[in-house]
C-alpha cells in the first residue's frame, strides 16, 4: 500500500481506526482502551465487564 496523500485521504474517510482518531471523542476512547486493555497487559475481557468499565470511566468524568 502506498502511503500518498490521496490514499491516506481516502482511508481518513473510510477506516474505522482512522474515523476514531479523527473523532473528537479519540482522546477518551484511547484513554479507556489503555486502562482495560493495556495497563493490565489483558486481551480478552467479556462484553458485560467492558461495559461495566467504560460506564465507570464515564462516571468519573
Amino acid at each position: 500500500m502506498q502511503l500518498d496523500y490521496a490514499t491516506l485521504e481516502a482511508l481518513r474517510h473510510s477506516h474505522p481506526a482512522w474515523r476514531l482518531l479523527c473523532a473528537d471523542q479519540a482522546p477518551l476512547v484511547a484513554c479507556f482502551l489503555q486502562r482495560v486493555f493495556i495497563i493490565p497487559n489483558q486481551r480478552v475481557i467479556s462484553q458485560s465487564d467492558l461495559a461495566e468499565a467504560l460506564e465507570d470511566e464515564l462516571f468519573s468524568l
